[in-house]
């Protein structure tokens, strides 16, 4: 059931307390770096991160501060430049590999000049 009213959608409450099981995400790290300088540099701005290794054109190593206890965490990258994109590799507790892909020439790893990074995550502790 969906109720419609005007421009504003309303959604049916159910009875009863929120389930232990849903969890509020929180930021866990943010940051924002040059992807072009080489080598393994700090961040430009952020929190919980320590340092993110340029290994290659476009592709990355970021080590937390502090280790998240769990590798379910979300990772959302945007790259400045309009034609790039990004994918997350492996993620571990201490951190996670990424890359940044050219869209003009697809599937060829690119550095992406200024590159914004958000980690959420959620647990119970």
């Amino acid at each position: 059931f969906l109720a419609r009213s005007s421009l504003c959608y309303t959604f049916p409450m159910r009875h009863g307390a929120i389930p232990s099981s849903f969890l509020t995400p929180v930021i866990r790290a943010f940051g924002n770096f040059d992807s072009t300088m080489v080598g393994t540099n700090p961040p430009t701005t952020g929190i919980n991160i320590a340092t993110i290794t340029r290994v290659g054109a476009g592709a990355y190593t970021l080590a937390f501060t502090t280790p998240i206890s769990a590798a379910t965490y979300s990772v959302f990258i945007t790259p400045d430049s309009a034609d790039r994109t990004a994918s997350v590799g492996p993620k571990l507790t201490t951190g996670f590999t990424f890359t940044t892909f050219n869209t003009a020439a697809v599937g060829t790893p690119a550095d992406a000049g200024q590159v914004n990074i958000l980690v959420l995550f959620a647990d119970n502790t």
